[in-house]
Order: structure tokens, then sequence, then C-alpha cells
């Protein structure tokens, strides 16, 4: 990720806080976030945590208290010594500024005046290259520099040469101007050097130390003949930047303060809303016209359920949120959704249209929990026989098309006579663990229901391949 973002120019990082987990009395634990990522602000991020726990999502924490001195020290107390901290961070980072995305796009002026994206890379060479740029500079007016006072100093040493006389030549002429031709006749010195004698008091010229002035003249030299070679040799130059950048490195570097989150961190810290559910049995329940609701309370007497008008009970099942539902279609699809994410209603729910992604002339021919608590019978109408075929777009519960196609399974149950005379008690029938499709042209198979335990997305999976002329007509 970090790489690509580097050899592009662009993306997106994630960047997340970190936390450490306290041990308290009696087994507690406490969470303590230790960091927070670059830009987020500390007093919103805890007034985000606080909100949470008010609204009840965040259960699992009891309070929050901001201990912070000059470290970032945020309290999230625990309820219990059985709450996983991992999962509570999870829910933190989903929910919270605690990891944010960092967009990254390195655009940048380059030296040639022109907007462009670079990689880092080329950041570094465009760097490298103004730096050169500017090192050579600031070298050649330092040796400008040098020149203007060695031009000075040799003015100065030449003077004396013959201390005497120039005093005396200063001392009678009847003007400046006639001192400094004197002085430049005389000494063969320029304008710039005589003025710089010239503006000096006389006492201090008297009083100069010639072993001092030719010392530093001496040391200027030395420094001008250092800055010739560097600026003649480009291996010397990036030597001088080379020991710059890592004195910079050494005097300002420091550790990333923000945490980049690595695919291992996501995994160990991947937000779960399993974690965060607690789960329960609810009834859900399938109308005829495709309408889906769950209920907490279990349904005893079907017949007491209200629908719309003109509306019916398809299918009804007894099932824990934990565990899923799936929705067969004629066109060889299913979808297979949490009970958990069912429209929880008391009224009529929500049309499945608005949950799966059903495409034109396609309809529902199945309704199955694979792991149902309770299974409800769909009651018959007195005018409708087993030997009559099922309309074409019923959505039947399994229990309702079992007890047509094999039979009614209530005879089945009967207590059978032994040879004492004594009856036996009927034995629980373990719940079906397989499936059976069937096709309009006859074809047909059948599939263990670990294939429903799985959701899907809105847009379902192919469960079954058919023929151009055929379609799926019931699933069992």
């Amino acid at each position: 990720m970090l790489a690509e973002i580097y050899s592009q120019g662009h993306g997106s990082l994630q960047v997340r806080g970190t936390f450490e987990v306290e041990p308290q009395k009696r087994g507690k634990k406490q969470i303590v976030i230790t960091s927070i990522p670059y830009s987020v602000n500390k007093s919103r991020l805890i007034e985000r945590i606080a909100h949470l726990v008010r609204e009840k999502r965040l259960k699992q924490v009891v309070d929050v208290r901001d201990e912070s001195t000059n470290d970032v020290r945020i309290v999230l107390e625990l309820r219990g010594i059985d709450v996983n901290p991992e999962s509570v961070m999870a829910f933190v980072y989903k929910y919270t500024e605690m990891q944010v995305n960092f967009p990254v796009n390195m655009i940048a002026v380059t030296g040639a005046g022109i907007p462009e994206r670079l990689s880092l890379e080329g950041i570094i060479r465009h760097f490298l290259e103004f730096r050169y740029e500017k090192t050579t500079l600031r070298l050649q007016h330092r040796l400008a520099l040098l020149e203007k006072r060695i031009h000075i100093l040799e003015g100065f040493a030449a003077l004396f040469a013959d201390l005497d006389l120039a005093l005396k030549i200063i001392r009678s002429a009847h003007s400046r101007q006639e001192a400094a031709e004197g002085l430049k006749s005389r000494f063969k010195l320029d304008d710039e050097q005589v003025d710089a004698i010239l503006e000096m008091r006389l006492y201090r010229l008297v009083a100069m130390e010639k072993d001092k002035l030719l010392g530093e003249l001496s040391a200027k030299k030395k420094d001008a003949a250092e800055i010739r070679r560097d600026l003649a040799s480009p291996k010397r130059l990036w030597k001088i930047i080379d020991n710059e950048l890592a004195e910079v490195a050494r005097k300002f570097g420091d550790s990333r303060k923000t945490a980049l989150v690595k695919p291992k961190d996501v995994a160990a810290t991947e937000y779960r809303p399993d974690d965060f559910v607690e789960h329960e049995d609810v009834t859900v329940i399938l109308s005829q016209q495709g309408w889906l609701r769950r209920i907490k309370m279990e349904v005893d007497d079907v017949s007491s359920l209200k629908f719309r008008e003109g509306d019916g009970l398809s299918g009804i099942y007894r099932v824990n949120t934990d565990n899923t539902i799936a929705f067969f279609s004629n066109l060889g699809k299913v979808y297979v959704m949490k009970a958990l994410d069912v429209p929880q209603s008391s009224g009529f729910g929500e049309p499945l249209g608005s949950l799966l992604h059903l495409v034109d002339g396609e309809y529902l021919v199945g309704f199955i929990a694979p792991d149902p608590v309770v299974v409800h019978k769909t009651p018959k109408s007195d005018t409708t026989s087993e030997e009559e075929d099922l309309p074409d777009d019923q959505i039947g519960s399994s229990e309702s098309m079992q007890f047509n196609l094999f039979g009614n399974a209530e005879e089945e149950s009967q207590p059978e006579s032994t040879e004492t005379g004594v009856e036996e008690a009927p034995t629980e029938k373990p719940l079906p663990t397989r499936g059976l499709l069937f096709t309009r042209l006859g074809k047909g198979f059948r599939f263990d229901y670990n294939v429903l335990r799985e959701p899907t997305k809105r847009i379902g999976r192919k469960l079954a391949n058919l023929a151009k002329s055929d379609e799926v007509a019931v699933v069992v």
C-alpha cells in the first residue's frame, strides 16, 4: 500500500491512534488511548466516544475520562471482566476518528514551473537538485565575500610594507582626494582599497597589529581556496549536502507520530458487528406478496398475523438472529441474509425488492431457514386438496412444501402399536439438513444446507445452471 503510493504519487493511507490495556482490581481492565491520528481534535474525539456510550451503542464501556498531561491519555473504563478490549477498540476505530483515511496527492510545482504529480523518488530527486543548486549559490556567495575581504586585507598588507610613508602621505595631504591619489600612486592600490584605508581612524591604523592582519589574510585565502575546490568538484558538493542533511536529521529527526495501519493490524482489530449484538430468537415472516419482517415474540397462532389487504402468509420461521435465512428465485439464484438484517417491524415489514436485487421477471419460489428454532406449518385452506398443484409464484415454507410433496407428516407421526399392545410415543424427527431443487423441465438436484449459512450480497449467488427455456419451479 505505502510502496504503491510512493511509486504513483497518490492514494490513501489509513492512520490510527494507539492504545494499551491496563489491568485493574478484581480482574477488570481498562483501555488507555496513548495517541490519536494526526490532525484529529482530541476533545471532539472524546465527545464522540462519550456519545456512543450514552446512546448505548458501546455498551461495553462504562465511562470515558481524559487524563492527558503532556502525553495523550484517554481512559475507557470497561464494564466487566469478560469484555474483549480488542473488539471495543475495533468499534471505536470504526465509528470515531481514532482511525481515519489520509489522502495523499503529491502534486508540486517543479523547478521548471510546471505542476506535476511526483513519486517519492521524483520528490527526492527534485529536492536534491534544489539543494545542489542552492549549495552552489551559497558557496559562490561566500567566495565572493571572502575575495572582497582578501582584496581589502591585501591593501592593508601593502600599506604595512612602508607604514611611515603612508602616514606621511595622509598627514601632508590637504584633502581626502589628495591623500587617496598619493596612496594609489605610491602603493599601487585601487579605489576600494584606498577607501577602506581612509575610512579607518588613524589611531587604529597605527595600532593595528601586523601579524593579526596577515593571519586573517592567510586564513581567508585558505577558505577561499577550499571553496574553489568544492565548486570545481560535484562529488565534494554532494558530500557537503550529505553532511548537512545528516545534521538536520540528528537535530530534528524523530519517530512517526501517527501509526500507519498495516494489513495484519487491520485483521487483528477488524470490526465485527456480531460482537456488539445480543443475539436472540426472533420470528421471521414472509408474505405472499413478498413483504418481509421480524418480530421478537413467538407466534403460536399464525392466523393472528396481520397482512395487507389481499396478502397472506407465505412462510414463517423462528430463528436466532445469529443464523441465516435463504430465498430462492426462479432464475436459479439464492439470496442469503442474517436474520439480524431482516427489518424489525410491528407493521407489515419491507418489500423484498428493497432488500434484494431482483431483476425483471425474477420472483421467489422458496424460503428456507437452515437452522430454525421452531418450524411452523403454514395453514392450508379447506378448499385446497393435497393433489392440487402449487401456484407457480407461491413461496411456501419448507415444512408446508414437504407436506405437499411427500405426504401427510401428521399420519407418519401417529403412534405405532407394538407386539405387547403398548403404544410407543413418537420420537422427535431431526431438522432437515438438505434441500431439493426442481425445475419446470423436470431437472433437479439436492444441496447441503451449508450453502445457506454464508450471507450473500444483494445480487445473490448462482445455485443452479438452467437451460434457456427452463426455470426453477420449487425448492423444498
